[in-house]
């Protein structure tokens, strides 16, 4: 398998994919802290409808793909700050690869395209929520120049009660 790979802009027709590195993604990178049984009963289309919806016109989302020999092997998903006191940032909704993919700078290059969009747009910062206890993506986002700002969220995935922290890097 070649090691080239093009970032573009996602369409609606990315959906499927999308959805389904998202599923294989939290299957992996959230075994040890999501309930099993709410991963194993994640269905790889639970995001399609969200990204058919949120990837048609008129949506204030923006998400990229990677390619890899024209199949979709990552994504991310951006747009401007939902959450009260972080008005004037971009928030990264979502950044991931599938597993077999992880740790080959395709994350690296979604983040560029993601930096590079804050920029033209005259964000101030980005910002994201990351799951408390999830090290490998807590070590990535800083290699990328995020830091933990002491903003908590409280959220329930499976049934169990969860912490986000939230991480933020000027533009």
């Amino acid at each position: 398998m070649s090691n080239e790979f093009t970032v573009r802009k996602a369409v609606p027709s990315d959906a499927q994919e999308m959805s389904y590195i998202h599923a294989q993604a939290w299957r992996e990178a959230y075994r040890e802290l999501i309930p099993a049984d709410y991963l194993q009963n994640l269905r790889d289309d639970h995001w399609v409808e969200l990204f058919s919806t949120i990837l048609s016109d008129g949506s204030t989302t923006t998400a990229w793909v990677v390619l890899q020999e024209n199949k979709v092997i990552a994504c991310a998903s951006v747009c401007p700050s939902r959450y009260k006191g972080y008005e004037g940032n971009l928030e990264l909704v979502s950044i991931y690869c599938l597993p077999e993919f992880w740790g080959k700078g395709y994350g690296h290059a979604l983040m560029k395209e993601v930096k590079k969009y804050a920029s033209e747009n005259r964000f101030l910062r980005i910002a994201l929520w990351v799951l408390d206890g999830n090290e490998s993506a807590i070590k990535f986002y800083e290699r990328q120049g995020f830091w933990a700002n002491g903003g908590l969220l409280h959220v329930e995935i499976g049934g169990a009660d969860m912490v986000e922290k939230r991480f933020v890097c000027k533009v």
